[in-house]
């Protein structure tokens, strides 16, 4: 099944990155994997974010458990 792509566009793309934020940088996926992110009214594809895996979670809960005071 193919699902129609969006017609949405940014003028600043930068404003969504395909990326998580960790340790507050902007971060790719390990394997820089991907997946779209769907309106679930159209099908239409939003945006794409990183397909982060075990890694990148470990990741993000040592830098959350570091910001506590």
């Amino acid at each position: 099944m193919s699902l129609p792509t969006s017609s949405l566009s940014l003028t600043t793309p930068r404003l969504l990155p395909a990326a998580c934020l960790v340790n507050g940088t902007w971060q790719q996926a390990a394997d820089k994997r991907t997946f779209a992110v769907l309106d679930p009214a159209t099908g239409d594809e939003l945006a794409r974010v990183p397909n982060c895996g075990a890694a990148e979670t470990e990741q993000a809960i040592t830098a959350a458990n570091a910001a506590w005071p």
